[in-house]
């Protein structure tokens, strides 16, 4: 890193003025310039030196391409979490360790605790950007536990156990056919998504090629949309908020319009092997400091406390920045900790972690429900 500094802004001109300070302080020209695209950033490269390459960071163009599939998926996400959470079995579960075996008089409650317990496994899929969508991965769990529910035998079950089997099955057939067009919607864009970052993961293709097979994924959105006679010309298009209520069509509009407003900057990377294709790792570091910050002063406003001391912290961005080392790498600067305000540290119970990957990995929850619904039949 050879210069940090924070700024309350950054117009083109500032921007512009650091360039050059760069280049006189170093005696180093500036061959190449990596941002996410921002305005002021690109008018400010122009204006100092239109001739060097300006690459658009991958991964901030990737994740405008993901967000409306993210949007679909956190309501696909939070729809599901509430229903299930709704369902009665589930607020009236039993607290505690049940050791005691399962009777005729036993709690329909008591009864249904393994088949509670799975549910609860099933909605809590966690996921990131790109690769794992948790909605989608809960909505696939709970149809996994739809069909093994439906393979289990009632006959010879005490009437309130039936009742309430089958009142679990209709809820959850309700709740997944409810969900199912915007579960349908995220699939078909998720698999446009997946092709994109195909194209781009070919490292050792050139920029043209790259760019060549780009467009033909865009040909294929345009005729999608020339059947559905709607606008598809990029420079006619307007920004529209990602929200789970944007169509399928709207999304491919918005990907023309992003692939259109980032297609200067690119491919650029793939033709020079010194250049980065994303500066999210950089960022990273940044956001990684202002949350040490944020652990010494507390859940305040850490914003002016960060620009009056972040950039002494510049020359300590290649340490562990890990939280067992954290302290010992602020206590060595030269900037006392006596105004770190530290707060007391409230105990906390530990949170029990579900496995969630229940059609990979068997939890023994089915097991020990058909062990509870056998011992029901054998009683007669």
């Amino acid at each position: 890193m050879l210069l940090a500094r924070l700024l309350e802004s950054a117009p083109a001109g500032i921007l512009r003025k650091i360039y050059e300070e760069i280049e006189k302080k170093f005696a180093v020209p500036i061959e190449a310039v990596i941002s996410d695209k921002q305005r002021n950033i690109v008018n400010s490269v122009k204006d100092f030196n239109p001739n060097i390459p300006h690459v658009y960071c991958q991964y901030h163009f990737l994740n405008h391409v993901a967000a409306p599939i993210n949007s679909k998926d956190s309501h696909l996400r939070t729809t599901l979490q509430k229903t299930v959470r709704s369902l009665s079995l589930v607020q009236n579960e039993p607290t505690g360790d049940k050791e005691g075996a399962i009777t005729k008089d036993s709690p329909v409650a008591e009864i249904f605790t393994p088949v509670t317990e799975e549910l609860k496994c099933a909605i809590s899929a966690r996921g990131n950007k790109f690769n794992t969508f948790a909605g989608r991965e809960m909505y696939l769990n709970l149809m996994h536990i739809l069909s093994r529910l439906e393979e289990l035998q009632t006959n010879d079950l005490p009437k309130k156990v039936v009742r309430s089997f089958h009142a679990l099955i209709g809820s959850l057939k309700k709740l997944l056919n409810s969900t199912k067009p915007i579960y349908e919607e995220q699939c078909s864009l998720l698999h446009d998504f997946q092709w994109l970052r195909a194209i781009f993961s070919h490292r050792e293709w050139s920029g043209d090629r790259i760019k060549k097979w780009v467009q033909k994924w865009l040909s294929l959105l345009h005729k999608r949309l020339e059947l559905a006679s709607m606008e598809h010309v990029a420079a006619n298009l307007k920004w529209q908020y990602p929200s789970h209520a944007m169509t399928v069509q709207e999304a491919w509009l918005q990907w023309i319009r992003l692939e259109d407003s980032y297609n200067d900057g690119l491919y650029c990377a793939y033709d020079d092997p010194d250049l980065d294709f994303t500066n999210n790792a950089k960022e990273q570091l940044f956001h990684h400091s202002k949350a040490h910050f944020k652990s010494l002063l507390g859940r305040q406003n850490i914003g002016r406390a960060y620009q009056s001391r972040g950039g002494l912290y510049a020359h300590l961005i290649d340490l562990d920045y890990s939280d067992e080392h954290i302290s010992s790498v602020l206590l060595a600067s030269e900037t006392p900790l006596i105004e770190a305000n530290r707060h007391k540290h409230n105990a906390q119970y530990t949170v029990k972690r579900r496995k969630w990957r229940i059609r990979e990995e068997e939890t023994g929850n089915f097991e020990r429900f058909e062990s509870n619904l056998q011992a029901l039949k054998n009683q007669g």
